[in-house]
Formats: structure tokens, sequence, C-alpha cells
């Protein structure tokens, strides 16, 4: 039996009101005279107002606007698309957009375009756009101004404004007879700039030079329009020269220079100078040559006589005398090997104090230390003569005088009487007190003397310093940490400084100055018990062998924590029957702790929230959690209650539907006949079970 529904209709074109049908019910006036020509499909709906309202939702006149080829605008139709998303072509107004072409259709009307408010009128192209092409005879008998074009007569992109076309391109007047050219025809190439006048090429610059056009035809300024300075970094040739001349001239000149000469008078042209008149003053580079005095021009300038080869300089005279200025000293320097290393140099200086001293620069080059001074004195007998070295003297020496040894430092010296600052020095009494520079040694103590200095060991050569005693203890004073400091490569970079530290705090630290200062890498704060101690390891840490941990708690503050290890055993070590969950506890802040692992009460793997730690054991209290997974499987069936179907396969074509039970049902297959030959449709029999059907039945009243 076939199932037929059929909706309410009219033969004419009359739209039915609101009292012809119920909400959700529709209608179709199928204008049967036009063979449906103006048929449309109503339905009633509620309106905002919760009253009915007919609504047009279809009908033969609206699909026959549609029923034409796609892509190809059709009269009094719809526009519709092709594949593409085209239309062959789109009248709008006076304008035409059809293929790559955009114009109009009213007589020599404009094609405008005008973005909204300050929106530009852009082309998205990278390789240009084309403007109109022509003539100078081509151009519009009226044009308007802001007009462009290229002109093909003169090979220039011109525009037309102030009444007048002008070049866009290059520098050029409105008769086009002054301009600057960059070549001489378009697509030349010509690398050249030529400057033209009243239609007459003038000036050209080309590959590094500046030149007229024509030779002997344009003048650098005039007789009253004069440039003011011309400076040049090469030759300058010229037929002639006028006024002041200054540079190197290489040419012949010849005649009377009434100016000023400077410059230099190169070696072949020296020999050609046949007198310079009578001179009072000659100054030669930074020498100058005054009356009897020959002096430098330059601030601080030497003056040098500097024979040829093993020539020498000979001084005809009794007497030389150098003379320092005011408050400056008068030395005379004797210089062997050029003084180009230490010891070259010996000096004999009278000093502003009026000693003389005889030095050498044997320390550093260049830097002279007095050997010899000698200090004058009112009577021949009170002047003294110092030795800044060691004296040797091969002969028998008489002094009449006493003899002061001072302060210098000698390698031995034996007293056969006398005394030393009230000290006797020799076999039978030790020294008490000796101050040697900065140092002071005194009882069992080497002290500094200089205020805050330093007492240094150093072994010679690759000797090393060796302390035998069984402790040696660095003591800080009151208030201030105590520190050794290991240095390499002379401690000069950073990083070669390694200190071991002990704080006021009484942590003990180890730190390096790698990072330009000292950075503690490792710290042990001690405590009254040794297993309350900490040891702090700022950086990296790496353990080659095994880490055993014996305490109760690990704690790893770090953002993650990555293990190369496949398998990580829990509760390693136990043994007996299984007691107490194992697991992960993940820490959620103020919300409820997550635990992953087994649970020993039911004996299965879990998720759970509760209020757990990581120092929690035994059983732990928790609410099973939800979980997702992409996939599951399982070697039994999912039970209705635990969110499965209870069955591992059912009926093909059958429709699932609850029992009560812990599986579910499917009703029977609707049978092998297509929905068009079928006609079933599913509902329900009197005890409420789904089943198959055919029949429509709304009941009777």
């Amino acid at each position: 039996m076939s199932t037929i529904i059929q909706i309410k209709r009219n033969s004419g074109t009359t739209a039915p009101s609101t009292s012809d049908l119920v909400i959700g019910e529709m209608a179709y006036a199928y204008d049967a005279s036009n063979d449906g020509a103006s048929g449309k499909l109503y339905i009633e709906a509620v309106n905002s107002s919760s009253a009915a309202d007919i609504h047009l939702i279809g009908g033969k006149y609206y699909t026959d606007l549609l029923d034409h080829t796609k892509g190809t605008v059709t009269a009094n139709s719809a526009i519709l698309t092709d594949g593409s998303s085209k239309i062959d072509v789109l009248n709008v107004d006076n304008t035409t957009i059809n293929g790559n072409d955009i114009s109009t259709t009213d007589s020599n009307g404009n094609l405008t375009l005008t973005p909204n408010g300050t929106g530009m009128v852009v082309i998205n192209k990278t390789d240009g756009f084309k403007v109109p092409v022509g003539t100078t005879a081509q151009r519009l008998g009226s044009p308007a101004t802001g007009q462009l074009r290229y002109n093909s007569t003169t090979s220039q992109f011109e525009g037309y404004a102030a009444s007048s076309w002008g070049s866009l391109g290059g520098v050029i007047d409105v008769d086009q007879d002054t301009k600057i050219t960059a070549e001489s025809a378009a697509g030349q190439d010509e690398d050249v700039l030529t400057f033209f006048t009243a239609g007459t090429a003038q000036v050209v610059i080309a590959d590094g030079a500046l030149k007229p056009v024509t030779d002997n035809d344009i003048d650098l300024g005039t007789s009253s329009l004069e440039f003011k300075d011309a400076f040049f970094d090469g030759t300058v040739t010229s037929d002639a020269f006028a006024g002041p001349l200054t540079g190197n001239v290489t040419g012949d000149l010849s005649g009377n220079v009434t100016g000023n000469l400077t410059g230099t008078i190169q070696t072949a042209a020296q020999a050609n100078i046949t007198s310079l008149g009578t001179l009072t003053v000659l100054n030669v580079d930074n020498i100058r040559t005054d009356g009897n005095t020959i002096s430098s021009t330059d601030s601080n300038g030497n003056i040098n006589l500097s024979p040829n080869g093993t020539g020498d300089v000979a001084i005809s005279s009794d007497k030389v005398s150098i003379t320092g200025a005011e408050g400056e000293s008068a030395s005379l320097f004797l210089i062997a090997d050029e003084s180009d290393d230490a010891s070259d140099d010996w000096s004999i200086v009278s000093n502003t104090n009026n000693t003389l001293t005889i030095g050498n620069d044997i320390a550093s080059a260049g830097t002279q230390v007095a050997m010899l001074t000698l200090t004058p004195h009112g009577t021949v007998t009170s002047s003294t003569t110092a030795i800044g070295g060691a004296l040797t003297v091969a002969g028998a020496t008489t002094f009449a005088g006493a003899i002061d040894m001072g302060s210098q430092a000698t390698t031995n010296v034996n007293i056969d009487g006398g005394a030393i600052d009230a000290v006797t020095i020799g076999t039978n009494s030790a020294v008490t007190d000796l101050r040697v520079d900065n140092l002071k040694l005194d009882g069992n103590t080497v002290s500094s003397t200089n205020s805050n200095g330093d007492v240094n060991l150093t072994p010679n050569g690759t000797g090393n310093v060796v302390a035998y005693t069984d402790a040696i203890i660095v003591s800080g004073t009151e208030g201030e940490a105590t520190s050794i400091t290991l240095q390499t490569d002379e401690g000069d970079d950073n990083g070669d400084a390694w200190l071991i530290k002990n704080n006021t705090s009484n942590v003990l630290e180890i730190g390096n100055n790698a990072s330009g200062s000292n950075v503690a890498h490792f710290q042990i704060t001690p405590n009254s018990t040794v297993a309350s101690s900490t040891a702090a390891f700022p950086g990296h840490v790496t353990i080659a062998g095994n880490l055993t941990i014996t305490g109760s708690t690990t704690t790893s503050s770090s953002t993650n924590t990555t293990i190369a290890d496949k398998l990580v055993e829990l509760a390693t070590g136990s043994s007996g029957s299984a007691s107490g969950d194992v697991g992960h506890i993940i820490e959620r802040g103020d919300d409820a702790n997550v635990f992953i692992g087994w649970d020993e009460s039911i004996d299965a793997l879990v998720v759970g929230t509760g209020s757990f730690t990581g120092s929690s054991t035994g059983d732990l209290s928790h609410t099973l959690a939800a979980a997702k997974f992409g996939s599951l499987t399982l070697s039994t069936d999912l039970a209705v209650a635990d969110g499965g179907t209870g069955a591992s396969s059912f009926t093909d074509n059958g429709i699932m539907f609850g029992n009560g039970g812990s599986a579910l049902s499917v009703t029977a297959a609707p049978g092998s006949s297509p929905e068009t030959a079928s006609y079933q449709i599913l509902t329900a029999n009197s005890s409420g079970v789904p089943k198959w059907t055919t029949t429509i039945d709304g009941g009777t009243y």
C-alpha cells in the first residue's frame, strides 16, 4: 500500500489567507490556465507579534527565473554564475563590463572611478600600467587639467596643466627648447646629461667629465659675475692664470712672482733657482732661519741635524750651551743603535733643583732612570754624589766622612762594628723588627705597612709556595668574610678566577667570575644537625655515576623535567601482598588534585580527583574523573550503565533502541525494496516497541 500526502492547492494565482491554513501547513497556487507560469508555494508561520502570517517560499514562477544557462545573463531572469563564479556580461546603468573591457554606453560618456571618503584608486600591479599614446597632432582639442599621455612625437610623458602641455620627464620649459636630457632618444642608454638652452646643446656631463659640446665656447663666470673659489684635486691645465696661485706647479714658472708663493719647489726645479735675493727670514718646512737663530715653527717641534751616511755634526766652537726654558731642565742625550731598544739612551741632565744626573733607559725604552746624581753645595766638601745602583770599586777607596747606606738594597753588607738603629745585626743577636719596602717581619708575623696592602709570595720561575704544616688558617676581621682565590692565566680574563669564600652568614660558597664579577656556583649552608644542612647548585649538575637519595622527600622546582629512561618503576623494593595506591599526583592549585594510577581497593587503573598530595600514603580517597580518548578498544562489551551498548553486533539496517536491560535492542530491517517502493516509516506498537509500517493514521475524533 502506498503512502500519499497532499497539501492544499488552488488552480489560479490567488494566495491563501491565514484562515485557509494552520501554522506549518503549505498551499500551492499553480496557475493552471498559464501552465503554471505564475505558480507560487506558500506556508503559514507566526510573526514577531505571535500572529499568523503567510510566507511565500517558492513555486514555478521562481524556478523559471533560474531556468537558463549558468554564467549567461538572460533578460527578465535571475543572474546565475557558472562553475567559475563568472557571468558573461554585466550592464550597470551606462557602464558595461564585458571580458577585460569596462566601457560606457552613453555618447562621449566619461568613465569615473570615485572611492569613498579618503580612499584612493589603486592599481595593484608591479609591472606598470599603460597611459594613452599618441602624437602631438593627436592631442585633444579641448584638454582638461590633469590629463596624462605619452607623446610619441617627443618620446616623453606629458601632462596638461596651466593651459599648456608640459613634460613629465627631466627638466624642460614649456616651448621645449631649454631642457636637460639623459639620452638622445628613448632606449639609447648613453649615460650622459646634456644641457640645452634656446634649442642648442651647451654642456655635457659624461663619464666623470663636465665638458662643453663645442670647444672653446663656454665661459665659467663673467668679468662681472665671478665664482668665489675653485678647488681642484688633480692637474689644472690652462693657457694663462691671473691672480693668486696656490698648490703644486708642475710646469715651467718664469717671470717675477709678486704675490705669495706657497707649496714645494721639487728637486728637479731647485737647481734652476739662481737667487733668492736678500732674505731676512727663511722658512723651510718647519725650520725657520732668522738672524743668528735656527728654530722650529711646529708646536714643541724638534730640530734635527742629520749628516749623510757616516758623516758627523762638527761644531767649531770652544763652548756649547744648552739652556732650558724657564722652569725646565737642560739635557744632553747620547743615543746609540737608533734608540730602538732599552739601554740605548744615556742622558746628562741639569735639573731645576740644580742637581746633575746621569741616567739610562735600560728599564724601559724612552724612560730615563737616574744612575748618578750630583748635588752641589756652598762648600765642595758638603756636596753629595748619589749612585742609584751598585757601586764597584776596583781599587782602594778612602771615605773621609760617614757612610750612610740609607734605604738602598744590597746583597751583602759586612759591618765589623757599630749599630743600625740601635739594633745589632749579626750572629749574636736576632733582628726583632725588619722593614723591607712595604713588608714588616716582626715575631711570627709578616705584614704589609702600606694601607690595605697585599702580602705577595712570588716564587721564581716555575717554583711553588710550599707550606709544611697540617693546617692553613684564613681568618677575616670582625664582620668580614674570608676567601681563597685560585687564578689561572694571570687572572686577566673573565672565568680565570675561582673563589672559595666563607660568608659572614657561615655559608661556604664556591664562585667564578665568568660573567665579569664573582657569581656563586655552589653553596653549603650548615645546620646544627648535618642531616638538615643544605647544598645548592644554581647552575646545571652532571653526575656521571649513580645518585642515591636517602631522604624521605625529593623536590624538583624545574619548569619541565625530561627523563630518557623508557621504563619508570614506582614503589620499587615492595614485597608481600600489594597495599596502598600507586601512581602519579598532579597538583592543581586551588582545584582538586588529580591521581593517575592503580587503586588497590577496587583493583583497577583509575583517574580520580581529590585533596590528596604527593605526601599522602595508603588508599587514596578520590572521585573518578572524566577521561577522553581518540579511540578505545575493549576486550569485553561495555554495559549500558558504563556508557556502552552491551552488544558486540547489530542487525544490518536495524534501528537501535533501549529496552531497560543492560544491552540495547535493534529493530528488524525495513526490507530490501528502495524507498520509492517500500513506503515504510518507523512508528511504535501499542507496547511502545518500534515497528516499521506503510500506514499513517491520523485517527478519529
